[in-house]
C-alpha cells in the first residue's frame, strides 16, 4: 500500500497570531510535529499534499466567519515553516 502525507489548512490566517482566523497558541505547538512528518515523508519519497482553505472576496462564508484565506493574499499562503 502506498502512503502519502496530507497537510491540511496550515495557512497564515489560521496558524500565526494576527491571522484573520487565528486558531490559537496550539498552532505553534503543532508546526514542529508537522515539520517532522514532512521530513519523514520526504525521506521515504512519499508524496506530500497540501490542502488549504481558499476564498474569493465576498465569499458567502464571510457572513459566518471574518474574511480569511482570500486567494492571492498572504493570509492564504502556506506558512513558510512548512
Amino acid at each position: 500500500m502506498k502512503r502519502a502525507l496530507v497537510v491540511v489548512d496550515m495557512i497564515e490566517d489560521f496558524v500565526h497570531e494576527g491571522g484573520a482566523l487565528y486558531c490559537g497558541p496550539s498552532m505553534a505547538r503543532i508546526v514542529p510535529v508537522i515539520q517532522k512528518e514532512i521530513a519523514r515523508a520526504r525521506g521515504a519519497a512519499e508524496p506530500i499534499v497540501y490542502l488549504t482553505d481558499n476564498h474569493l472576496p465576498g465569499d458567502a462564508e464571510f457572513q459566518m466567519f471574518p474574511p480569511h484565506a482570500i486567494a492571492g493574499t498572504k493570509g492564504a499562503a502556506i506558512v513558510p515553516e512548512l
